[in-house]
């Protein structure tokens, strides 16, 4: 294989992971509330994969989703008027910039 296919094949995956990353994770291990939640966590986890995780049944999921730094605020929003207190909070807590931990 070329330096330009494998260049042009490097270009594509990316794309193909995002659109197909959710899919993915549900199929094989979102069955686990903590994983979820380390994925709702994670830096590297795309919006889509976190509006959706955002949804999630259990509240520490969606609490994750609150702590994650590339939640988009719209999603914040929401979960500001979330029906468990604790994520309501940490979504005020993010939307507004303030990282204090309450103790």
């Amino acid at each position: 294989m070329t330096t330009k296919k494998k260049e042009k094949k490097r270009q594509i995956r990316p794309e193909i992971i995002v659109c197909d990353w959710t899919q993915t994770i549900e199929k094989s291990f979102m069955k686990d509330k903590y994983v979820r939640g380390y994925v709702a966590g994670n830096k590297n986890t795309p919006v889509c994969a976190l509006e959706k995780l955002s949804n999630d049944d259990d509240w520490f999921v969606r609490f994750e989703v609150t702590k994650n730094r590339n939640t988009p605020m719209f999603v914040l929003e929401r979960l500001m008027n979330d029906k468990d207190s604790n994520v309501m909070d940490s979504a005020y807590r993010q939307w507004t910039g303030d990282k204090k931990d309450k103790d």
